[in-house]
């Protein structure tokens, strides 16, 4: 499982001083990143082309400015042209939101779907995670 520590910003903040809810997904894509550097593919990460077809967030409680904000990455399931990236947001010991982001593997010339190559499924298998626990 692949932790990062990101500290809100005020800016952040909406006028209740609450975390905006357009956040979390940019939170999301630094803890996706993140896990991708860790675990470059056999191509090398700007060749792997991969992108974001869905991305869906359960807001659990709010989060609010100051304290640190905890994201846990990895991969709940590998398809044939796609795989689910499951994420958590902890703020303190709440887990604050979940989120589940299909990413499709492309062919970079046709621009469409194209299979997940046997050379990248062991990468992503050593990323599975079981999304029913506490990260």
């Amino acid at each position: 499982m692949f932790e990062i520590t990101i500290k809100p910003r005020f800016c952040e903040t909406d006028a209740r001083g609450h975390i905006n809810n357009t956040v979390l997904p940019v939170w999301c894509e630094q803890g996706r990143t993140e896990v991708f550097l860790d675990n470059n593919p056999p191509h090398g990460l700007p060749y792997w082309p991969v992108m974001i077809a869905r991305i869906e967030i359960d807001y659990l409680e709010q989060t609010f400015y100051r304290p640190e904000i905890i994201v846990r990455s990895g991969v709940e399931k590998i398809n044939t042209r796609s795989f689910i990236f499951y994420q958590q947001i902890w703020q303190g010991d709440k887990m604050v939101a979940r989120a589940r982001s299909v990413m499709v593997y492309l062919d970079m010339h046709t621009q469409r779907s194209t299979p997940i190559p046997d050379d990248v499924r062991p990468v992503l298998a050593t990323l599975l995670v079981n999304p029913d626990a506490i990260l």
